[in-house]
């Protein structure tokens, strides 16, 4: 090797190796910074490293966020606050003409620049571009997102349509993440800048729990009604596509018989058109259909109890699925005699209802079997042979108990035998003297038998079973998006209910709503102290909640007529 090449070759590694000290010292000076607290040591530390080396984009990156920080603990002293923000800004343009992908840089330059702008001239740099960098490199960085997307709106009016575009991407994009107070800042944003509905519903993701999100925001700032209902009707009609789309999952896993799975999916199925209030009754749309609704429901109950019962599950543990499935059924006589072969192969039910009277659980089931398929001889035949029977209540036993006595009674009464139609809804009455049905269904078969005197008496015992016809309450407060519950007896008529609030004129309109057996039946903005609501009940307890979706409001009393 010549003495020129053996040269070369020495100040090569020595180069290196003094550049290899170098590198290795920035990155030295650049982790002791990062443990160190006090600001501006931290800034003489990652300078030092800058002048040892002076290509790492990570601490032109690192100083640029200290001077920003240390600008902003300095806001009284504006030009020195000025000069330290203007450090940081020529830092994380440093930082990024070494690494221009790095979209943390853009970002903190970004934030620099829009800081700047604000206690300065105009710069060259528009921040806004900066900003648009960062989420362009970010991927799936929801923060950069977000943050990006607020300023975008906090600006809206000057954007260009391109810009807007941009913006709706990335926010509909952070609804992924579903971080509710996120999500509620994006709203803030929007109603103090925009306020244009069309934007807000472009932004969101078609998730049924950000739409209620964002529906309760309109509900508590008193916005848009209209806009209010619109979003919690395509709520429930999200929840309920994904209701179907949970029964076909669970139709799938139980045509392969894995029971437990399709059980899972019938449940999450069942546990959505719960969630559903029909909201779209008061945005005027048609986006569920009632008799869709009322078939998946009814399938869901059915295929789950089912797909419990291929379990080994007994009878009991979905005796309130089948129950709430055969309510479903109305007159389809063939879906009941269907569900019985089933039970019946599965040993699950008697074949003959006499076989059943010596278990009164198993009993009052099979009588609702029997009844949904208008067999009442038969009832009346068992009826016959109860009736000779030792009469004794099982312990705990009361509520099924007197449900058999009403079958019993039902069925004679369908065959006009009144007299022992009476006894038997005397006898339930005698342990549930309080029962509103009973009540009414013995009145009926007085009046077959014109014995005024007993409806009289009758009469006198259902208005004291009824709930009271005014029901004054001392200092109930609704908060604001809280609801209170009642729980109202009732006959099955058609009532008038009367709802007496307090200052309703005072500032903000009070927004109540009112929900009855499960469904919305009124919402709206109050402008008098009295609301009244046409409601249809059902024979024995109708749940009532009454609620205030912006602001606190007095409930003073509530009144009803039939």
């Amino acid at each position: 090797m010549s003495k020129i090449k053996r040269t070369v070759l020495i100040i090569t590694v020595v180069f290196v190796g003094a550049l290899n000290v170098l590198i290795y010292y920035n990155f030295h000076l650049y982790y002791k910074a990062g443990k160190t607290e006090d600001i501006e040591k931290k800034i003489k530390i990652l300078e030092r490293a800058n002048r040892a080396f002076s290509y790492n984009d990570l601490t032109f990156y690192e100083l640029g966020k200290a001077y920003f920080e240390l600008g902003q603990q300095t806001p009284g002293a504006q030009t020195r606050s000025k000069i330290l923000i203007q450090k940081s800004v020529q830092n994380f343009n440093k930082s990024i003409k070494i690494n221009p992908a790095s979209y943390f840089s853009h970002f903190n330059l970004a934030r620099s620049l829009m800081n700047l702008s604000s206690i300065s001239e105009p710069l060259d740099q528009d921040f806004y571009d900066e900003y648009k960098k960062a989420a362009l490199l970010a991927g799936e960085n929801n923060d950069i997102y977000y943050e990006t997307g607020k300023v975008y709106l906090s600006n809206w009016n000057q954007l260009s349509d391109e810009d807007k575009n941009f913006t709706k991407e990335i926010l509909k994009k952070i609804g992924l993440g579903k971080n509710r107070q996120k999500i509620h800042n994006i709203f803030d944003v929007w109603q103090m800048n925009i306020q244009e509905y069309e934007v807000i519903t472009e932004i969101l993701p078609e998730e049924p729990q950000i739409y209620r999100w964002y529906a309760d925001f309109l509900g508590q700032k008193s916005l848009s009604l209209h806009q209010r209902h619109k979003m919690l009707a395509a709520a429930e009609f999200l929840d309920f596509e994904k209701a179907r789309r949970d029964y076909d999952s669970g139709e799938l896993q139980y045509f392969y018989f894995r029971q437990k799975k399709a059980a899972g999916y019938y449940k999450s199925c069942l546990e959505r058109l719960k969630r559903i209030k029909f909201y779209q009754k008061l945005s005027n749309q048609s986006l569920i259909d009632s008799v869709e609704f009322i078939e998946l429901q009814k399938s869901a109950l059915l295929k789950f109890a089912k797909s419990n019962i291929e379990q080994g599950t007994e009878l009991e543990k979905v005796e309130d699925y089948l129950r709430e499935y055969l309510s479903l059924t109305g007159d389809r006589v063939v879906e009941v005699e269907e569900l019985e072969s089933y039970l019946i192969e599965r040993g699950l039910i008697k074949k003959n209802l006499t076989a059943a009277l010596d278990d009164l659980d198993l009993l009052s089931f099979q009588l609702l079997l029997d009844f949904k398929q208008t067999h009442h001889r038969d009832i009346v035949n068992a009826g016959n042979q109860f009736r000779q029977g030792i009469l004794r209540i099982p312990e705990g036993k009361k509520e099924k108990y007197v449900e058999v006595l009403q079958y019993f009674g039902d069925s004679f009464h369908r065959f006009d035998n009144l007299y022992e139609a009476e006894d038997f809804y005397k006898m339930a009455l005698e342990i549930d003297p309080d029962n509103i049905r009973n009540l009414i269904k013995i009145r009926q078969i007085y009046g077959k038998l014109n014995k005024e005197n007993k409806i009289s008496e009758i009469n006198s015992k259902i208005e004291k079973v009824l709930s009271s016809k005014e029901i004054v309450l001392e200092d109930v407060y609704i908060s604001k998006s809280k609801r209170i519950p009642y729980d109202l007896q009732l006959d099955g008529r058609r009532i008038l209910l009367n709802l007496f609030f307090k200052d309703v004129k005072r500032d903000i309109r009070p927004l109540i709503h009112v929900f009855f057996n499960d469904q919305i039946i009124w919402e709206d903005y109050l402008d008098d102290d009295i609301l009244s609501i046409h409601l249809e009940s059902k024979i024995g307890e109708n749940h009532l909640q009454i609620g205030c979706v912006n602001r606190n409001v007095a409930l003073m009393k509530f009144t009803y007529r039939f």
